[in-house]
């Protein structure tokens, strides 16, 4: 049913902030039988599916974020592709996990994501040693 309705839609070229939207697209009897409300939820569900996918698989990777040790002595002004100013706080704080890193105030998502790449290119490397 979704790929109908985001098929129906492109077609059409479609998108919710023109007007009525999707709800201007015509819907399987099934769905029509339900409640504007539900009707809503379910084209508002298929048409940012993606979005929604990608905001789960974040979500899963930030639990993650708190299992990974950050090495004792990391040298964060050393990362290139780290924000200096999250660099200087890093390194004045000495976050034991990236989840300890990743709420200080001025660290962002994108710092957390060089940090995790570097840290675990150092862990490849020093298994390959």
């Amino acid at each position: 049913m979704g790929d109908l309705i985001r098929r129906a839609a492109a077609a059409k070229g479609m998108h919710a902030q023109e007007g009525k939207g999707l709800a201007a697209l015509p819907v399987p009897e099934e769905l029509a039988k339900e409640s504007e409300t539900v009707r809503d939820e379910v084209l508002y569900r298929i048409s940012y599916a993606g979005y929604l996918e990608r905001e789960q698989r974040q979500i899963a990777k930030l639990t993650d974020v708190e299992k990974i040790r950050v090495p004792l002595g990391f040298d964060f002004l050393a990362v290139r592709g780290l924000r200096r100013e999250s660099a200087i706080k890093l390194a004045e704080f000495k976050p034991y996990t990236l989840g300890q890193a990743s709420r200080i105030s001025g660290v962002n998502p994108s710092d957390i994501g060089v940090l995790m790449v570097m840290i675990e290119a150092g862990r490849k490397a020093s298994l390959d040693k």
